[in-house]
């Protein structure tokens, strides 16, 4: 009794001496060498980080949803790091598959975690939702972006959401701590979008909705301006001058149902649907090209709810791919969809096709679906591409600045609302529900249930999304659950007012969007 007593008493100690270490672990101190770091694999799997040799006090390794990718970035940066202290971390001149974040944390940080405590958060985007449940549900092993293999960006610029000041190409294979999803796990588990069928999980799974991620329909940018100049509008990009595509038109097109033209045998069901043959005389001769996303992305199983009806009740219009090169003219036998697994790829896919040469049939065009938070003009710069309204309605939830309580409007038509955006009021409905998944038997994870809990419940609140930047916000809004009352009696400086929905599908994405609140 006494030896199991003492056992027990320097047990304790220890683990007093550990917590008290931690607690006094050193901060970074300034802006964070990233070739410093290392993530440490103890026996069981669990993972910690270490700084120079010394210990940092908070890791997390988060997979999953690409689309969402600049959503998670900008809540790593805006709402936990002191910005004085912050290096980011991309796995290329894109950032498409994996970024790293290491800061010093920010007095009322979300996570709850300690004020200036070192904080270092690694995100893959790589192989979208699906990485964000499967390997939740039943702990298994993925690659993450390592650290021993990074190299400073040559300027060494400030780093931000949109600019990293390393470049870490390596990865090496960890348990993830948590995930997300652009849609909840059931949905993803599907075989249709590559998964089992139904959802194994080993040990204790925690799956929370946390924010709703807006789908763009997004062109490449001599397609937009082609729509434009059909649709009699000014060939700029302020939103009043936003193109429209009717939904029934992305339908035929992302299920491989159009049809382009060659050089000579001009197609009557392809491009010429959309765009008028005044505006572009070789319009039924072009190729239709698809920017769409790999099986397993939780934006290509949106995609496949919204526009194929493949999820809920198994339609008709089954997956279409058909990776034939991208070009101005087509064959005339199918359109061209090739499929990539991250955000980037897709952005990339728009840019590439917007910069095909002209050969003689003028511009080249593609469509493709991009999460609304990402922003074809990032760092002053132009990707290639625009979001287009879907059937007239605004893909933006930016924040709600016009006066009113959200209800109709005279004069204004039957859906003409003022004092909130076609997706807060569920005009604009490719809108589907994000959630994050963890689970409690996830090596390592029983040190880490506060954080994942707080970021999974605080993280993404109308006061919180207000901090980020504004491409950001235009892409998510915070649930209905977040706010307190009815939206349309809310102040107009409410952040449920400004920065939430009033349309919901209630944790199950073959729910339609409803007004909620």
């Amino acid at each position: 009794m006494k030896l199991h007593t003492n056992l027990h008493q320097i047990a304790l100690a220890a683990a007093l001496v550990a917590t008290a270490g931690a607690a006094q672990a050193a901060a970074f101190g300034g802006v964070p060498d990233m070739t410093k770091l290392a993530i440490v694999e103890a026996v069981d799997g669990s993972t910690t980080a270490t700084y120079n040799g010394a210990a940092v006090d908070n890791l997390l390794l988060i997979s999953g949803a690409s689309a969402s990718s600049k959503t998670i970035g900008a809540f790593v940066i805006s709402d936990n790091c002191d910005t004085s202290t912050l290096s980011v971390a991309w796995d290329s001149a894109t950032g498409g598959n994996y970024r790293g974040y290491a800061c010093d944390a920010k007095a009322g940080n979300v996570l709850g975690v300690g004020t200036g405590t070192s904080l270092v958060i690694v995100k893959r985007d790589a192989g979208g939702s699906t990485q964000g449940v499967l390997p939740i549900a039943t702990p298994a092993k993925i690659a993450f972006m390592n650290f021993t293999s990074c190299t400073a960006v040559a300027g060494s610029p400030a780093a931000s959401l949109n600019v990293p000041n390393y470049t870490c190409t390596g990865t090496s294979t960890y348990y993830p701590d948590a995930g997300t999803s652009d849609v909840e796990p059931a949905i993803i588990a599907l075989s249709v979008n590559g998964g089992p069928g139904t959802l194994a999980v080993s040990g204790s799974l925690t799956t929370t909705p946390i924010f709703q991620q807006i789908i763009g329909v997004a062109v490449n940018t001599k397609l937009y301006r082609a729509l434009q100049a059909t649709q009699g509008l000014t060939a700029d990009d302020k939103e009043a001058n936003r193109p429209s595509l009717p939904s029934d038109f992305v339908t035929s097109a992302v299920a491989g149902k159009l049809t382009g033209g060659t050089t000579t045998v001009e197609s009557k069901k392809g491009w010429g649907l959309v765009v008028a043959d005044t505006v572009d005389t070789s319009v039924h001769k072009k190729q239709i090209n698809i920017c769409r996303r790999a099986i397993g992305s939780g934006t290509q199983a949106a995609a496949f709810l919204k526009f194929q009806d493949l999820g809920c009740t198994g339609g008709a219009l089954g997956a279409f791919s058909n990776t034939t090169a991208l070009s101005v003219v087509g064959a005339g036998t199918s359109s061209n969809a090739t499929a990539y697994t991250s955000t980037g790829l897709v952005e990339g896919c728009l840019g590439t096709v917007n910069a095909l040469p002209d050969t003689g049939f003028g511009a080249a065009y593609a469509i493709g679906h991009i999460g609304r938070d990402n922003d074809p003009f990032a760092n002053g710069g132009d990707k290639g591409y625009r979001f287009v309204k879907l059937d007239g309605a605004q893909p933006e939830a930016h924040p709600n600045t016009v006066s009113g309580a959200c209800d109709a409007t005279a004069g204004g038509g039957d859906r003409a609302f003022a004092g909130c955006t076609d997706a807060q009021s569920g005009r604009y409905n490719y809108v589907y529900e994000s959630t994050m998944q963890y689970n409690s038997s996830t090596p390592g994870n029983a040190a880490k249930l506060s954080l994942l809990s707080n970021m999974a419940t605080k993280g993404f609140t109308g006061t919180q999304l207000q901090g980020n930047p504004a491409a950001v916000i235009a892409g998510v809004m915070a649930l209905p659950t977040s706010y307190t009352g009815n939206f349309g009696a809310l102040a107009a400086t409410d952040v449920g007012r400004l920065y939430g929905s009033r349309v919901t599908r209630a944790a199950n994405s073959c729910t339609p969007l409803y007004i909620s609140k």
